[in-house]
């Protein structure tokens, strides 16, 4: 691949960066911060759908993941493509145990792992292993060595329930307060050891 693609990648980048900016300072607010929670009424969220910041983002979204693939080692690619269903196994995890819900309750300043993982009887330093990897990922924040808060993806994911609710029914989605409970046995008991 000519180095020509590369620059043409990174105009399109600028560009659409040029598009974003443009719209964003006529309109006189700033864009959404990533450590900032999620909210669709916030007046820079909402102009994210005009069509114009829309295009763009699409395009620099693109473009970003074409160079991204162009110009990382293909092993890695490949690893990292591979390695990527940790990702959805950690966010499912973060859902059963209302990870979002506790730490919106939390506020910003966060919560500890073990403050975390205590109402699901969760194993600690398992649960700061799973949100560093979601962190890493942009995907809540690590604020202070195994305290973590959400953040604009991970508050997204809020269900809109208290930290305490429990879906009974045996749903996809159900937290387990007690996991040795009959009716709710769950998949991380054994599949994940998370917890004690």
């Amino acid at each position: 691949m000519p180095i020509s693609v590369l620059r043409l990648l990174s105009n399109l980048i600028a560009e659409a960066v040029d598009t974003i900016e443009g719209v964003y300072v006529r309109a006189g607010v700033d864009l959404p911060g990533l450590d900032e929670p999620y909210d669709p009424a916030d007046p820079s969220e909402v102009l994210r759908s005009d069509p114009a910041v829309a295009a763009a983002s699409l395009n620099l979204v693109a473009a970003a993941a074409q160079i991204t693939a162009a110009t990382r080692q293909p092993v890695m690619s490949a690893l990292v493509n591979a390695h990527a269903f940790q990702i959805s196994s950690c966010i499912r995890v973060a859902s059963e145990l209302n990870v979002v819900e506790l730490l919106r309750e939390a506020g910003p300043k966060g919560l500890h792992a073990k403050e975390i993982a205590a109402p699901s009887h969760a194993d600690p330093g398992l649960m700061a292993r799973i949100l560093r990897l979601l962190a890493s990922h942009h995907i809540f924040r690590e604020v202070s060595p195994d305290v973590f808060a959400n953040n604009r993806i991970s508050s997204s994911l809020d269900k809109g329930k208290p930290s305490n609710w429990e879906d009974t029914t045996g749903n996809v989605g159900a937290v387990c307060k007690n996991p040795h409970h009959a009716l709710h046995p769950s998949p991380f008991r054994t599949r994940f050891l998370l917890w004690k």
